[in-house]
């Protein structure tokens, strides 16, 4: 419930950011320049990334190794680390 929570909210921050941007400027390359240079919006679409990157290693989990239990689950993210 809670990565859903943070999920949608993540998603809703980054497209209203890149809806603002839109709106406010008249074209998309400005849109783009407005985007890259703003701290807030780098910070929020960067979250979305990381967001993105964090399920795809969740659903390849899931479909390469399926319910794994918790010991499982530690030691798949030990040996990520030396990977």
């Amino acid at each position: 419930m809670h990565f859903g929570l943070y999920a949608g909210v993540s998603s809703a921050l980054a497209a209203g950011s890149v809806i603002r941007a839109c709106l406010d400027r008249p074209n998309f390359y400005s849109s783009c320049v407005y985007i890259a240079q703003s701290n807030a919006c780098l910070f929020i679409l960067t979250n979305l990334a990381l967001l993105a990157m964090y399920s795809v290693t969740l659903g390849l989990q899931k479909a390469f190794y399926g319910p794994l239990r918790p010991v499982e689950v530690e030691q798949l993210w030990e040996k990520a680390w030396f990977a």
